[in-house]
């Protein structure tokens, strides 16, 4: 399993446990020297996450990460359709340049029904003929599966956690599996009365979740890796920090982390496990 870094924390500000505001360059390339220096090869960007796409090249010069991107969101009230779907192909390769490794569709139901049939067929095409993996991200295995059954993804991207481990029940069969979420946006990292505070539909959880760390003996961020090392089709696990420090203290936790099943922690409660759903005090 390889460990990705994830880019929305230096285009937004961003997650349950994460700062008001997004890294500042400075940070940004710190964080992308240390990555470098950890053996992180890959990189998770979006239009969607603010600015970072177009900004990314510059800050990664000299390092030459692979990047995933996907094709931007035209909004609420508009279907993709084929003109933005190359304009978005064609921006981030502009963008990226040869450190665009993959794309993802950033909402699987962009792919549903003729309409959807016909983006694939013209965004397959187009990755081929530039030599770059083409997938969509998912918020359940169940919905990537079905699309791969009739789209033959490359790979593919959802949510997994100690919490969420609806890819180890149902999983999805495709050569790559990128698991982002593994710590739920910082939740699982919290104290765990600042978490409950924050989430109060999760107190049970929450605290199954802590009784179990302590009696593993492990850290939260060993812990949550722990499980994530142990679903059987995940192939890249995705990560997002704020600081160098953060980084330092994940990369050392994923080098030592052993797979630790844990399936008595698993929730299907989607106000629990689905970040959509949060309502936050």
């Amino acid at each position: 399993m390889e460990l990705v870094l994830g880019t929305v924390q230096f285009g937004l500000a961003y997650g349950i446990a994460g700062s008001s505001a997004r890294v500042d360059d400075t940070t940004a390339r710190a964080i992308l020297e240390l990555a470098w220096a950890s053996g992180i090869r890959t990189l998770d960007t979006a239009p969607a996450y603010g600015d970072i796409e177009e900004r990314l090249a510059g800050l990664c010069e000299g390092l030459e990460f692979r990047t995933v991107s996907k094709v931007s969101s035209v909004g609420p009230r508009r279907r993709l359709d084929e003109a933005w779907l190359l304009h978005s192909l064609q921006q981030s390769l502009q963008r990226l340049g040869s450190r665009l490794s993959g794309v993802l569709f950033h909402h699987a139901q962009d792919l549903h029904g003729e309409s959807g049939d016909r983006l694939w067929s013209l965004a397959r095409d187009w990755t081929r003929s530039h030599g770059i993996a083409l997938g969509s991200s998912g918020y359940t295995p169940q919905e990537l599966r079905l699309l791969h059954q009739t789209h033959n993804l490359d790979f593919v991207q959802l949510p997994g956690n100690a919490l969420d481990q609806r890819i180890q029940d149902h999983g999805v069969g495709t050569r790559e599996v990128h698991l982002r979420s593994c710590f739920l946006q910082g939740l699982l990292l919290m104290p765990q009365p600042e978490a409950e505070h924050k989430l109060p539909v999760a107190t049970p959880a929450l605290r199954a979740w802590h009784t179990w760390l302590r009696e593993h003996g492990l850290s939260p961020v060993t812990g949550a890796l722990s499980v994530v090392k142990s679903f059987r089709e995940v192939t890249h696990c995705v990560i997002g920090v704020d600081s160098p420090d953060q980084l330092s203290g994940v990369a050392h936790a994923w080098a030592t982390a052993q797979p630790l099943p844990a399936p008595a922690l698993s929730s299907l409660d989607l106000d629990v496990i689905d970040p959509r759903r949060w309502r936050l005090p």
